[in-house]
């Protein structure tokens, strides 16, 4: 679970804006990096545990939405700065981690809900009646069955 991490991150962002002193902002700065890192692991790994066959596309559309919002956080942090605030930057981003961190949460209270075989179970009957086509990735194929000899 990356909520921890996340949550962490963010709590620590906040002294880092705030503070007068150079050192304590970079504590600060390099332990919430640190508690940021920590959710890379679990990250790339959801997509696999979660897309099952269209894991691929899962992870394309996450890399996706992180690359949007890489490209616009400098146009929105360049635009507070502008207005005269060096520390909203700072809370904006706690925000979204913190938001992100909910969220987090929020899903996988929800889908450990649903058992684990329960989950798999959908797929694999789609694959074993034949309802996915083959260019859907579906590897699962049914056993031939021996005939008499």
């Amino acid at each position: 679970m990356a909520a921890p991490g996340l949550f962490l991150a963010a709590l620590l962002l906040i002294p880092a804006g705030m503070t007068g002193s150079a050192v304590t902002a970079i504590l600060c700065l390099t332990a919430s990096n640190f508690f940021l890192e920590l959710v890379l692991g679990p990250a790339w790994a959801v997509p696999m545990d979660v897309g099952g066959t269209s894991s691929g596309t899962v992870t394309a559309v996450m890399n996706m939405v992180g690359a949007v919002g890489a490209s616009i956080s400098p146009l929105v942090f360049g635009f507070l700065v502008e207005r005269g605030s060096w520390v909203a930057p700072f809370f904006v981003t706690a925000a979204v981690l913190a938001s992100g961190s909910d969220a987090d949460r929020r899903a996988w209270s929800t889908i450990r809900r649903q058992p684990r075989a329960r989950r798999y179970e959908r797929m694999s009957s789609r694959c074993l009646s034949g309802r996915w086509p083959s260019r859907s990735g579906c590897s699962v194929r049914p056993a031939p069955v021996p005939g008499p000899r």
